[in-house]
């Protein structure tokens, strides 16, 4: 799909033939491929599991509701990386044409947006899970804690992004010649904050299970098959502190390759599907 403006208000539209997917240099197609991946294995495990939930515990929950709109969240994001492939994502910043930067400019904005509701509700669908394992005081005030943590992190974010300019329209428009917003380095650093907060919260999703298994729960086959699915969280936490890193070290302003990783589309995708 080649980027070309057509008349009449449809900025958006794309021709085939200009896609900066395939361009020589862009190594786009890998994030392409990574993300629709990523989509049919969190479908397929989102389906295993309500059928499991429903026709055989036949115990649904909000937790399996949090979790099917995670899983929403989830593949909307995808999505739209997977769309901007076709502007930049995977490209080299001096090879993107100037119209073209600014539509994935207006893309990465609307991602960033949703991957912040996106990260908060797959954190509390496996918060809301929680408490299915232990009912110690201790334990409940430390979910309750993680949830009011996780809430206001990803609020504060969403607002900030989408009010980070003088009018919300401005935000998604770059190409305005009247943009008033405020310096990146401050979305930066909240952007920052935002990763540490979720890394000490993925932490905590994996070091309270195991708190409980080993103080409330006879070792055995239940206890056993506990500590295995929430020792999948440590991915989680790696795919967290790797973003971190890649926030702090890379220059975006001219290495759009990495911004599949920035989006986190990993890190959240696995964490839904716990």
């Amino acid at each position: 799909m080649v980027h070309k403006w057509v008349e009449g208000g449809q900025n958006d539209m794309v021709i085939p033939s200009d896609s900066m997917l395939w361009h020589p240099n862009s190594k786009g197609h890998h994030i392409y491929n990574l993300n629709l991946a990523l989509i049919i294995f969190s479908t397929v495990f989102i389906s295993l599991r309500l059928y499991v939930r429903k026709a055989i515990v036949k115990a649904l929950g909000w937790d399996d509701f949090l979790a099917v709109l995670a899983w929403a969240l989830c593949v909307t994001l995808s999505a739209l990386e997977m769309d901007t492939t076709h502007y930049g994502t995977g490209a080299q910043i001096e090879d993107v044409p100037k119209d073209t930067l600014l539509q994935f400019q207006k893309r990465l904005t609307i991602m960033e947006l949703v991957y912040l509701i996106a990260s908060g509700v797959v954190r509390l669908s496996i918060l809301a899970f929680l408490p299915r394992l232990c009912k110690a005081k201790i334990y409940t005030w430390s979910i309750w804690g993680l949830r009011l943590i996780v809430i206001i992190i990803s609020l504060t974010g969403f607002f900030f992004i989408l009010t980070e300019c003088q009018q919300i329209p401005e935000v998604f428009n770059y190409a305005s010649t009247w943009r008033e917003c405020k310096d990146k380095r401050e979305e930066r650093d909240l952007m920052m904050a935002h990763a540490i907060v979720c890394i000490f919260v993925d932490c905590m999703l994996v070091a309270l299970p195991l708190w409980v298994v080993t103080n409330y729960f006879k070792m055995g086959v239940k206890s056993v098959q506990i500590l295995l699915i929430f020792s999948l969280g440590i991915f989680g936490v790696a795919t967290g502190i790797v973003r971190f890193a890649i926030i702090t070290t890379t220059d975006f302003t001219v290495n759009t390759y990495v911004l599949a990783l920035k989006s986190d589309c990993i890190d959240i995708h696995d964490e839904g599907n716990l």
